[in-house]
């Protein structure tokens, strides 16, 4: 063979390898006993969405009428009014389109109308506001103007009330029902069970159970007693509900199930994920941010202690939390790691063919997304809150 032709085919060979990991925009879809199956492979490469460099509206402030305490929902209505559910003050909060505070819906009670704690709110598709109150096992509606028009009592089978956030979709609100495991030293994985209720309360579906949040106990050197509490970069299981399917995720690998409601596979959605690994970098950065604020030295001496003597998982979970935004699109958190500046979200189509990646802030807690905005929460350097609607720049590659 002469040097020239090897030269040539070397060249070709090369040509070839750089053909295989150019980008594609085409999902491999297959059926496996009924089942959808939608892989995007690591060479997959999605439009890139954007948000606005600046919100059109903010809300909040250090003191007066538009503070914000502990917030636990915002919902924009279609006549463009804010509503955000104030844990701190167990009230609604309605806002024109300016932010300007209209009034107030709700307070701290017992009573009709009444909060005494507020978990989550949702809108279900109406301009009507359900707000959750775990403590009194009871949903309060509020209606477009804020009136109390009614509440209902959410039970299980057992009479306990359902647990965690919910979705709400079609006249319907997805919950867990807890599956606790006995504790034991270290770190542990609990189940849950996924229920449907409609919005007069009764329970229609239980789901099934699903692997659920990891937990970590650390007994106390002493050999009393301990602290149970959520396992520090663990994975949970999170959930969506819309268009009549539920979508689940345990967040082992990047791989999402959709169920009809009568608990039928119809579809897995996967991507190849990124890396993964937990790094001592990543742990570092992570302890440095849980001492940052504590002045005591003795404190910070048995904190330190704490933290390091933890034991971490070997990988990030693959995503961290799910929501579907008007048109029906799925929305998927990846996992916001230790040092990281920007959080990211992938756009699944109903269909399963992811459309779009986008970025935002890594502070901004969202909470709903409709068809050309995103709105969520962020707090400032003195941890004042706002609300914040985002314009959504649907741009392409």
């Amino acid at each position: 063979m002469t040097k020239a032709l090897m030269i040539l085919l070397a060249a070709a060979a090369a040509w070839a390898c750089a053909g295989d990991a150019s980008p594609s925009t085409t999902a491999l879809v297959r059926d496996s006993a009924g089942v959808r199956i939608v892989e995007h492979p690591a060479s997959f490469a999605a439009d890139t969405w954007h948000l606005a460099t600046t919100p059109s509206l903010s809300i909040g402030a250090e003191e007066g009428a538009n503070s914000l305490d502990r917030v636990e929902g915002a919902h924009q209505l279609s006549d463009g009014l804010i509503v955000v559910a104030n844990r701190g003050t167990r009230q609604l909060k309605y806002f024109d389109s300016q932010g300007n505070l209209l009034h107030n819906a709700a307070r701290e009670g017992e009573g009709p109308g009444e909060l005494s704690w507020i978990s989550w709110s949702v809108t279900c598709g109406t301009d009507s506001v359900y707000v959750w109150d775990p403590f009194l096992a009871r949903l309060s509606v509020f209606g477009p103007s804020g009136g109390f028009a009614r509440s209902v009592n959410l039970r299980l089978e057992d009479n306990t009330p359902p647990t965690g956030d919910a979705t709400c979709d079609d006249g319907m609100i997805l919950m867990q029902r807890r599956v606790p495991l006995p504790r034991q030293a270290g770190p542990r994985r609990d189940r849950v069970g996924l229920v449907l209720f409609d919005l007069d309360g009764r329970l229609v579906y239980d789901l099934g159970e699903f692997p659920g949040p990891e937990r970590y106990f650390w007994a106390n050197p002493e050999g009393t007693g301990g602290t149970d509490g959520p396992r520090p970069l663990g994975k949970t299981t999170v959930h969506a509900l819309g268009q009549g399917r539920v979508y689940v995720g345990s967040a082992d690998e990047y791989e999402l199930r959709v169920l009809d409601l009568d608990q039928t596979l119809q579809q897995l959605i996967r991507r190849s994920p990124s890396d993964r690994r937990i790094t001592n970098t990543h742990l570092e950065t992570y302890i440095s941010a849980r001492l940052a604020n504590v002045t005591d030295p003795n404190r910070r001496r048995r904190d330190e202690r704490y933290w390091r003597n933890m034991e971490y998982p070997e990988t990030f979970p693959a995503y961290a939390h799910l929501l579907l935004d008007a048109p029906g699109n799925l929305w998927v958190q990846d996992f916001v790691k230790p040092g990281d500046s920007v959080q990211t979200w992938n756009v699944f189509s109903p269909s399963g063919e992811q459309l779009a990646t986008i970025t935002a802030p890594v502070g901004l807690h969202v909470y709903e997304v409709g068809d050309a905005y995103v709105l969520g929460v962020t707090r400032d350097e003195l941890d004042v809150e706002y609300v914040q609607l985002y314009d959504l720049i649907k741009s392409g590659r």
